[in-house]
């Protein structure tokens, strides 16, 4: 009889023990569940609507303006153009703007102490999963630009509001269906032809320890033609857009998801005065041979061709 009672209680343990880990089970599978609906729907959604609402006020003080303005304004290149004026009193990191219809994007651009602080906050200051479009901190002047403006961006990937769409850039098609970006600052508007487009490291021990310092701002004329050869290397194809020394280039950054840490950055050179609005773009032609970090080539058992070539390095680079 004790033997039985002993044994009805060990059932009743395991049957009460099973129950408890089947609890915790749903309970862990709930909060999965919850995470993933968070992640992947509720916060870009929410996003996404703040982003409207910041673009369609900006794009309404525009409309406003235009419809109230001379025939023939005569631009002021240190006033804040009153499309900005709203938006600037709401948040005074507000540096500018990128547009590219081509891939929707109408995202404001601000500027924060350092190059981790809009990494995720939003446009108002909230946490966020998408950050917001940044200018790097390094830049300073933003009625008289850089020689280099350089504007980071996340890839979301999934549910993407932010940079991601810029990896159609990767192909010589999708090149010619976008081969111009629209970021203005708060004082003026610019266009910009995309230049190239590639592929880099951020990690120097992905590429024998160099890191391309594709970020530099402030390039020194005797360094500026190594830069662009350093580009030119790397490059997935060629536009058939020029740069001399006296142009400005723009620079983005966001990831990509080639290996751990990879970033694709498009560069582009301002459009010049009396300048046609679109490039050329039947000069597009494919690199046969782009320079990739060494991570790339180890990933695919191949040798890399650029192993031994001399790497450009700028005075005072800094990892984005």
């Amino acid at each position: 009889m004790r033997k039985k009672t002993t044994d009805q209680t060990k059932k009743q343990r395991l049957s009460r023990g099973r129950i408890v880990l089947l609890a915790i089970a749903l309970c862990v599978f709930i909060g999965c569940v919850g995470w993933y609906t968070v992640y992947t729907f509720v916060l870009p959604a929410r996003e996404t609507r703040e982003l409207s609402r910041i673009a369609d006020a900006k794009n309404a003080a525009e409309s406003d303006t235009s419809a109230a303005a001379p025939a023939e304004p005569q631009p002021v290149y240190d006033v804040v153009l009153p499309q900005y004026e709203s938006l600037l009193a709401e948040n005074p990191d507000l540096r500018g703007w990128i547009t590219v219809p081509e891939y929707g994007i109408d995202l404001p651009i601000v500027q924060g102490p350092d190059n981790d602080y809009y990494l995720r906050r939003s446009f108002t200051g909230e946490w966020s999963l998408a950050g917001t479009p940044f200018f790097d901190c390094r830049v300073a002047d933003f009625v008289n630009l850089p020689r280099n403006t350089v504007v980071y961006g996340h890839n979301m990937r999934r549910n993407d509001i932010m940079f991601g769409v810029f990896q159609n850039l990767r192909t010589v098609e999708g090149y010619r269906n976008c081969p111009v970006i629209g970021v203005s600052t708060v004082f003026r508007d610019y266009r910009w032809f995309v230049y190239a487009v590639f592929i880099t490291n951020i990690d120097p021990a992905q590429d024998n320890g160099f890191f391309f310092a594709y970020n530099h701002v402030d390039i020194s004329d005797a360094a500026f033609e190594g830069y662009l050869r350093e580009i030119d290397r790397r490059k997935l194809y060629s536009t058939g857009v020029e740069i001399s020394p006296d142009d400005k280039l723009l620079t983005i950054s966001t990831c990509c998801y080639d290996f751990r840490n990879a970033r694709l950055v498009v560069v582009a050179r301002m459009q010049r005065e009396n300048e046609a609005d679109r490039p050329d773009t039947s000069l597009a032609a494919e690199n046969p041979s782009p320079k990739y970090p060494q991570v790339w080539y180890d990933a695919r058992g191949t040798a890399n061709p650029y192993r031994n070539d001399a790497p450009w390095y700028p005075e005072t680079p800094s990892t984005p």
